[in-house]
């Protein structure tokens, strides 16, 4: 917003008292980092009308030179109700983090059990929002660029599948 011109005075809420805040006009906008659909969002968009602002052009240029984690993003068309049309926007990889105490076995089976086609299609059902994370993935690029380690069990995982993972 600020790159936008607009003025901008930052608030921390959680989702849902941000989306009650602009119901009743002690806000204007918010931003949420999830995933589509964001279920903020879709109860947002149930109770009252609402436009999703693009991020595009030079101001997406710039965010994407502020922060290597970011990438470009189409949210599709009918996300949300009353959203008829794709919006362009930046977007971010989240992660599943583990404790570097946590053991490597531990790690590995929970990566393992998390890309099996069972485990993708239990995460999908449950929150649609994994499809957008499974189809991005392997990220690892991502990782890379901001420097992120990867966990031994996880780094087992992801070279038995063929991906090097090494300088991580």
């Amino acid at each position: 917003m600020k790159l936008a011109g607009v003025k901008v005075r930052e608030e921390n809420l959680n989702w849902n008292v941000a989306a009650d805040a602009i119901k009743e006009k002690r806000l204007d906008a918010f931003t949420i980092p999830n995933p589509v659909p964001s279920p903020a969002f879709v109860k947002f968009s149930t109770d009252q009308p609402i436009t999703l602002l693009p991020v595009e052009g030079n101001i997406l240029k710039t965010m994407l030179t502020m922060n290597k984690a970011y990438f470009p993003i189409t949210i599709p068309a009918n996300s949300y109700k009353g959203q008829d049309v794709a919006v362009k926007t930046v977007g971010f990889t989240l992660w599943t983090i583990a404790g570097c105490n946590v053991p490597a076995d531990v790690v590995y089976e929970v990566t393992r059990l998390n890309y099996s086609k069972k485990g993708m299609s239990y995460l999908i059902k449950v929150h649609k929002g994994w499809k957008v994370g499974f189809d991005l993935m392997p990220a690892l690029g991502q990782m890379k660029a901001i420097n992120m380690k990867v966990h031994p069990g996880a780094a087992r995982y992801w070279k038995e599948k063929g991906h090097n993972v090494s300088g991580f």
